[in-house]
């Protein structure tokens, strides 16, 4: 029986509960929030639930960046690489990135119960 509804980042984590849980799932949702990665992880959600046969909608969050502030956000060279313990840059990580950008999708999931 379809009774469910995933949050598909596209990522490996999230796909793969797709495919574990394909019986259930009759709707795949997938937030633009406009991250440096969004577009990929979209097309690659989108691809697998299309394998799948599982509806996919994407949800634009465009005002995100404007009142959230993260490297993820900001372009690719923004993002530092390295080790945290060896970071000499001088750039400030945000650690608070899951957090911020799951927001929404524990927004779903409340809704869905």
């Amino acid at each position: 029986m379809k009774d469910s509804v995933i949050v598909l980042s596209g990522g490996m984590d999230s796909v793969t509960l797709l495919y574990d849980q394909k019986e259930r799932i009759a709707l795949a949702v997938t937030f633009d929030y406009g991250s440096n990665h969004n577009q990929r992880e979209a097309a690659c959600a989108a691809l697998h639930c299309q394998r799948l046969g599982i509806e996919h909608i994407v949800i634009p969050l465009a005002f995100f960046s404007q009142y959230f502030k993260s490297s993820l956000l900001e372009g690719p060279d923004a993002i530092p690489e390295g080790d945290y313990a060896d970071d000499k840059s001088g750039k400030e990580r945000d650690d608070r990135g899951d957090a911020l950008f799951n927001a929404p999708n524990l927004a779903v999931r409340l809704r869905a119960v």
